[in-house]
């Protein structure tokens, strides 16, 4: 026990904090997917766009043992989708009879999530103040809600990086074999859950960095290592079935039919939408013309990495533009999921709110940021600007997505936010 009966007090407030406001977020998610489900209140089905890319293969699961988007036999391996959110999926469906269920898997993790800023924030020197901000930032962020009433990933990627940088930090700090082994357990899901994550080594060196400057340099090349096992796995599943040994084929594809579709639109001065739906069926045509790979999927596959390799060796400049131009855009979009999931695409001013809403986020997490390293210490704040460089840079080859993909990095940005807001809204003393 402490000696400190103050720092005892402290400590047993900080807890009680913790776990308050973890309730709140999950309440508050909770209440968010409930009304989301009533009938009539959504503004379309929960199966449009990507939802189906899970929904299908949950079933096959289930059906089949497969994981598959195959109607028919031979079920081959599913090509651009992890097997992580299928199963949660043929969960709901399996134990409650509908895959709209879950959902509700997000309001846990939105607990965890809030119970993490809140200790987060403790951690990077911030007052009460602070932390009742961060907990409420979490429970109450649009997209967090908004994306938790979608059958995607997102919400879940985004609550868990969050709890995957505090095991990381703990275990860097505290030299804490058992959140070592808790972050590789939590990165195992995140790469289950989200192809992106396969590179979750790209984090986990910069961190350990930043955090041990390499006096824990085993460490962070065993936390590399443990990175691979599950991403080497889907190659393999892959180069079985189709013949291409990459964890996913997702990142070619997209690569063609958004960053290489919206050069050739640009070029040949006809809409983005045209423009993918003339490569897509030469695409198609090409890959029909190859005798290898074994499926249609690897064919296809190879036909966008050619092409795809082409566009960046040929023209280097125009892609680096179209790339950082569609990560400032990223960067830059709106908190306006909630309202998406009940109106659909809300009005130009209320995007422009939502603009408003994450750059005050940012600006705030960077004035924390800039706050604590004029007091010693820019660990927290390298922190957060590694992982939103880590998910614009990702997310650079897409388009029209939105903040769907630098929701992770708001949600590791929240601690500093909220310092920030603290800072700014009371004369105190600077962090020590």
């Amino acid at each position: 026990m402490p000696s400190d009966p103050h720092r005892a007090h402290d400590s047993g407030s900080a807890r009680g904090l913790l776990w308050r406001y973890a309730l709140l977020a999950c309440v508050t998610h909770l209440i968010f997917i409930t009304l989301s489900l009533f009938p009539g209140w959504r503004a379309d089905s929960l199966l449009i766009g990507d939802a189906i890319t899970y929904v299908t293969p949950a079933e096959n699961l289930l059906s089949h043992g497969a994981f598959s988007r195959e109607s028919q036999a031979p079920f081959l391996w599913e090509p651009y989708r992890t097997p992580g959110y299928s199963l949660v999926i043929a969960g709901s469906i399996a134990l409650f009879g509908g895959y709209q269920w879950a959902l509700y898997l997000a309001a846990v993790t939105a607990g965890v999530a809030g119970g993490c800023a809140v200790w987060l924030t403790e951690q990077w020197g911030g007052n009460r103040r602070a932390q009742h901000f961060a907990g409420i930032l979490v429970a109450c962020l649009p997209n967090s809600l908004g994306l938790a009433g979608m059958l995607l990933t997102d919400a879940l990627v985004g609550h868990l990086i969050l709890l995957w940088v505090c095991l990381l930090y703990h275990g860097f700090t505290q030299y804490s074999n058992w959140s070592f082994g808790a972050s590789v357990f939590v990165l195992c899901g995140l790469e289950s859950l989200k192809p992106t994550l396969n590179l979750g080594a790209a984090l986990i060196v910069p961190i350990g960095f930043l955090l041990s400057r390499f006096r824990r340099w085993k460490i962070i090349v065993l936390l590399g290592l443990l990175s691979l096992p599950l991403p080497l796995f889907f190659a393999t599943m892959n180069l079985r079935d189709h013949g291409i040994f990459a964890p996913t084929l997702l990142d070619m594809a997209t690569a063609r039919e958004y960053l290489h579709a919206n050069y050739l639109a640009s070029e040949a001065g006809v809409d983005y939408s045209t423009m993918v739906t003339q490569i897509r069926a030469a695409d198609r045509l090409a890959a029909g013309q190859l005798e290898t790979p074994p499926s249609f999927y690897g064919r296809l596959a190879q036909v966008h990495r050619n092409e795809v390799w082409t566009f960046l060796t040929q023209q280097p400049v125009q892609a680096a533009w179209l790339m950082l131009s569609e990560a400032l855009r990223q960067f830059a979009a709106p908190q306006e999921f909630a309202l998406t999931v009940f109106i659909g695409e809300p009005a130009p001013w209320l995007r422009a709110l939502g603009s408003a809403i994450t750059l005050a986020l940012w600006a705030s997490a960077l004035f924390g940021g800039w706050q604590m390293g004029r007091a010693g210490n820019w660990q927290p704040g390298l922190i957060a600007l590694g992982v939103l460089a880590f998910f614009l840079a990702t997310g650079s080859v897409s388009h029209y997505v939105g903040a769907r993909l630098r929701f992770p990095a708001d949600l590791a940005a929240v601690p500093l936010a909220a310092i920030g807001v603290s800072r700014l809204l009371r004369n105190e003393p600077r962090l020590t």
